[in-house]
């Protein structure tokens, strides 16, 4: 088993508010390790990944037995505390599964064509919770 991310362990209390359970975003997460440290610190964690094989190499290597929601193109566990849009993320609605406390890029923004940047930046602005509690409505 490949190990946590290094960076995102050193600062996962500054991530999650010193280990307040939140619900956090992991765009184009793959199968990452990551997922399952989240979800086992006790954070509702949502992800993206557009490769199905990802997403059963992921249940295989951590134990996660998924329910697949086909109307709405999701993978979830039966607890709710893992749940993955397998899609094209620009077409995820992703206002129906945030807003989100935090989000976790593991290296997606660098995945991202350089001429899609600006639309994975809105993306992200309207996945967020504003400082507010509220939705971002952050508008151009």
């Amino acid at each position: 088993m490949k190990a946590v991310n290094p960076i995102l362990e050193d600062n996962i209390n500054w991530l999650t508010e010193n280990g307040k359970p939140q619900n956090i975003f992991v765009p184009l997460c793959g199968k990452t390790v990551d997922l399952k440290y989240l979800v086992d610190l006790g954070h509702t964690v949502f992800g993206t990944e557009w490769v199905y094989e990802c997403i059963e190499a992921l249940a295989e290597e951590n134990g996660f037995q998924f329910i697949f929601d086909e109307k709405n193109s999701v993978y979830y566990t039966a607890d709710l505390k893992l749940k993955i849009y397998k899609g094209n993320f620009h077409e995820c609605p992703i206002e129906d599964f945030g807003p989100f406390d935090a989000i976790w890029d593991r290296g997606a923004f660098v995945a991202v064509e350089y001429y899609e940047r600006r639309n994975y930046i809105e993306f992200m602005k309207r996945s967020v919770r504003t400082s507010n509690g509220g939705k971002n409505t952050t508008r151009n």
